[in-house]
């Protein structure tokens, strides 16, 4: 009897160690289109929800080209440099800064590559040079003199990763996270919390609260409360180790991708105005 239970024991006990190892290998094998799940279809032509928006493109340094929407700026204004999130589209980051569009500011918002019917392969080495190739590009893509103190740059979700390593590596008038997180392999293990991930997936951490001291510019984080995506804590531990100036806004009723609806719009525009010389 002893013995049988035995066997059981360890028959179950590698049953399951096969089962953990395939899951892992799930993990691995397709981390691309989990970090990556952009929506098929979904094309950058032609330009919608962005008044007076065009499209422009750039060749990056491995040839893919590199989609932009970009909204002049009136005379003075700003140009606010946006990425988006992972799950959405270029549309979506249309809608959030609409607004600022109206308002007078310049827009240029960064496709990503594999997004919006592009071609290439999305991953953080390859995003993080897009970025900058667009940052540098700026005077080129509006044909007149953006210094740094007009560029504000903006990321919503992974777009709030991109904007930071940006950020610390450029300078800028300011600088805007839409719910952000901590580092993105510690938001994967709060979603699959039996997985080492920041260890099984080395590449793509995107390590946001490893850079985010080095920006040297005002900083505004806006989060939900109820974000069931990226827990609000992921915020706060972020928020901590950035620089002052600085200002965390929370919203107790929002989620993940609804900020807007409790007044982000609107505590923004503040923000940019108290904030930008």
């Amino acid at each position: 009897m002893i013995r049988r239970f035995s066997r059981l024991l360890a028959g179950g006990f590698a049953a399951t160690m096969v089962a953990y190892a395939v899951a892992a290998g799930f993990l691995i094998l397709n981390r691309q289109e989990l970090i990556y799940p952009f929506l098929p279809g979904a094309s950058v032509d032609p330009v919608i929800g962005l008044p007076n928006g065009e499209i422009a493109h750039l060749a990056s340094q491995d040839g893919t080209p590199v989609a932009l929407w970009i909204s002049e700026p009136d005379e003075g204004h700003p140009v606010v440099l946006t990425f988006m999130g992972n799950a959405g589209n270029i549309r979506a980051s249309a809608a959030r800064t609409r607004h600022l569009a109206d308002a007078g500011y310049g827009i240029v918002l960064m496709n990503y590559r594999g997004a919006g019917g592009m071609p290439g392969q999305p991953s953080q080495d390859a995003i993080m040079a897009d970025s900058l190739l667009v940052y540098d590009s700026l005077e080129d893509l509006f044909d007149q003199q953006i210094p740094s103190q007009r560029v504000v740059i903006y990321g919503y979700s992974l777009g709030a990763a991109v904007a930071v390593q940006l950020a610390a590596q450029r300078p800028s008038a300011a600088v805007i996270l839409g719910a952000p997180f901590n580092r993105l392999c510690e938001t994967a293990e709060f979603h699959y919390p039996a997985f080492p991930v920041c260890h099984i997936l080395p590449d793509n951490h995107w390590p946001s609260a490893d850079v985010i001291a080095q920006i040297n510019a005002p900083l505004l984080i806006l989060h939900g409360e109820k974000d069931e995506v990226i827990p609000v804590q992921q915020a706060q531990l972020l928020f901590e180790e950035a620089k002052d100036p600085k200002e965390l806004r929370l919203y107790p009723e929002a989620n993940h991708a609804d900020l807007n609806l409790y007044g982000a719009r609107k505590d923004i525009r503040e923000w940019l105005t108290r904030t930008l010389p």
